[in-house]
């Protein structure tokens, strides 16, 4: 693996993107048909809402590894950024095809499901991903939300506080804990999530 794409990892994890962005496009001169920089370069730009250059990114990375499945579950992830859930939804049915005994492709097609409004099949892919990996923290979100949709808004709200005890500082974490408990009705301390998830990321 290239440092800039070390780098380009480090500074996503550090929710630095727009850095990432620049590491990995000063990179890609010499390495174009690498299908990594692609993948990371999409993920990226849709952080950036930048949705067009992104889905010619993600495209590109299929393109280049066909027979890999992060590049079809990325595809579904910009897809479903720029609010096309049927494409979305294919690419992340062609991922989990392509590797099932990987966690984060049932999450990103729980994650389709639950933008397409399906949400016993959300729940039963964010399931799949916690059978694989147990700590996953956004199956566990995946699955919170989907309960609640599904009007099990105890089960929601105890799956939702499962996964923010695996990492208190997620901001999507507290957020979806701050609708949880506005379905229960517990106001007060739903706004108190929301609050807390806007001081982690105003953004």
């Amino acid at each position: 693996m290239s440092s800039s794409i070390e780098r380009a990892q480090v500074l996503m994890e550090q929710n630095r993107a727009d850095l990432a962005q620049k590491e990995l496009l000063q990179a890609l001169p010499a390495d174009p048909e690498n299908p990594t920089l692609h993948v990371l370069l999409a993920m990226c730009l849709a952080d950036g809402n930048k949705h067009d250059e992104a889905l010619a990114h993600a495209r590109r990375a299929v393109q280049l590894a066909p027979e890999w499945s992060v590049s079809f579950r990325v595809l579904a992830r910009v897809e479903l950024a720029g609010g096309h859930t049927k494409p979305a939804l294919e690419a992340a049915r062609t991922a989990v095809t392509m590797d099932p005994e990987d966690p984060v492709n049932h999450v990103v097609l729980a994650q389709v499901r639950l933008n397409a409004g399906d949400w016993q099949a959300a729940l039963d892919s964010a399931d799949k991903a916690l059978s694989l990996d147990p700590q996953n923290q956004d199956a566990l979100n995946a699955r919170g939300m989907a309960l609640g949709r599904l009007g099990r808004q105890s089960d929601s709200e105890t799956t939702i506080r499962a996964s923010l005890a695996e990492n208190p500082e997620d901001d999507v974490t507290h957020a979806n804990l701050g609708w949880s408990l506005l379905q229960a009705g517990k106001t007060r301390e739903a706004m108190g999530h929301f609050k807390e998830a806007l001081r982690i990321n105003p953004q």
